[in-house]
């Protein structure tokens, strides 16, 4: 976390010690007449798994569900019809153990943020805190042009 937390200003440079973990997932567009072999090996896959779901028989020893289970939302169409290549990279940060020291006198808040956070901050010094942040960026590929790599 040291080498993290030498930034200026800004809440990241509170911290003052603990540990964190990473995990970056990159997924780069593939070029469909490169992959025929992988998607007929993936569309047996997903004939047979549909065939073998699709088998009325209940499982024995497992009781059926009172409700159908919970399903993401559709995607939107606006969505949809954008056919450019992507790059899509999810971002998984996992702050564990840490400590931070607010500094008594910072631009970054007001009076009245400051004195909210500085509760939050003393939690989280008392008690071993998991702080995890997901989000994912999505990227046309195009923006990459005259780049040196990708």
């Amino acid at each position: 976390m040291q080498n993290s937390t030498t930034l200026e200003g800004g809440p990241l440079s509170w911290i003052t010690s603990g540990k964190v973990d990473a995990v970056l997932n990159i997924k780069f567009p593939r070029d469909e007449e490169d992959d025929f072999a992988l998607n007929a090996i993936l569309g047996e896959l997903a004939d047979a798994i549909t065939t073998a779901a699709s088998a009325s028989l209940p499982i024995p020893g497992q009781r059926e569900l009172a409700k159908p289970p919970l399903t993401a939302p559709a995607p939107d169409e606006e969505n949809e019809a954008d056919d450019q290549p992507k790059i899509v990279i999810d971002i998984d940060l996992r702050y564990r153990d840490i400590e931070a020291a607010v500094p008594l006198f910072t631009s970054d808040l007001s009076y009245v943020n400051s004195a909210l956070i500085r509760p939050i901050v003393a939690f989280m010094n008392a008690r071993r805190t998991l702080v995890p942040i997901h989000c994912r960026v999505v990227k046309d590929l195009s923006d990459f042009d005259g780049a040196w790599t990708v």
